[in-house]
């Protein structure tokens, strides 16, 4: 449920509903009729001229902001501001309309960390769906085959080439891997410039919290130098 807050042309809270009690910690009898309380201090300057544009008649949608709760946490939040006009046009105060995106930005800099790190990392690294169309690939991966991401994002794990007699093809890992869980073996991938590459290739399901198999990863080491 989203938050909504009301105030009236003097910065005063005139609705709170249970939405802004369950995110802010403040019920309704606590903060109705006295100055809006969320407002971490570093901020309440930008916070008041941000109301005085909203009193003019600006219209918000979907500000990233910081706000604080009874307890002192901060809340990452999205604001939107809408006026609400009196039977003569006047505005008379205005709605907030407030979603939490705490978690949602939390997971949003565990991805980016996690990008970060598989970027950094020696080893080729795709993610694909089911169909072994990819999602992801690290940038070992693009320097290996010297593809850019956009050229491979999109496309099936063919586009990576393979040689039978040498290795599996894409085709057995996808099924393997779908079929039992995990595969590992060697496959050759050809490179840009057509030059093939022999990889220790292992791949596995990518699970949700659930346990639900979601997509399926592969980390290649180039062993073409033993070969």
């Amino acid at each position: 449920p989203l938050a909504i807050i009301g105030l009236n042309t003097d910065g005063d809270v005139i609705t709170w509903n249970a939405a802004a009690e369950k995110l802010f910690g403040w019920t309704a009898r606590e903060v109705l009729g006295r100055p809006l309380p969320i407002v971490p201090e570093d901020q309440w300057e930008a916070s008041v001229a941000m109301r005085d544009r909203a009193m003019k008649g600006e219209v918000f949608e979907a500000l990233e902001l910081t706000r604080r709760r009874k307890d002192g946490a901060i809340v990452e939040v999205s604001l939107s501001t809408a006026p609400v006009r009196d039977a003569l046009g006047r505005i008379a105060a205005i709605m907030a309309i407030i979603e939490d995106r705490t978690e949602t930005k939390r997971a949003q800099r565990q991805l980016a960390f996690q990008a970060m790190v598989l970027d950094q990392i020696q080893d080729m690294v795709t993610v694909t769906d089911f169909e072994g169309v990819i999602t992801y690939v690290n940038h070992a991966e693009e320097h290996r085959l010297g593809r850019p991401r956009e050229a491979l994002v999109g496309r099936h794990v063919s586009i990576y080439g393979d040689d039978p007699e040498q290795g599996a093809s894409q085709a057995e890992i996808v099924r393997c891997t779908r079929e039992h869980g995990v595969w590992r073996g060697e496959v050759v991938n050809i490179t840009s410039d057509g030059t093939p590459i022999v990889l220790d290739c292992r791949t596995q399901l990518i699970r949700d919290e659930q346990g639900r198999p979601v997509a399926m990863c592969g980390i290649g080491t180039d062993i073409t130098e033993r070969k």
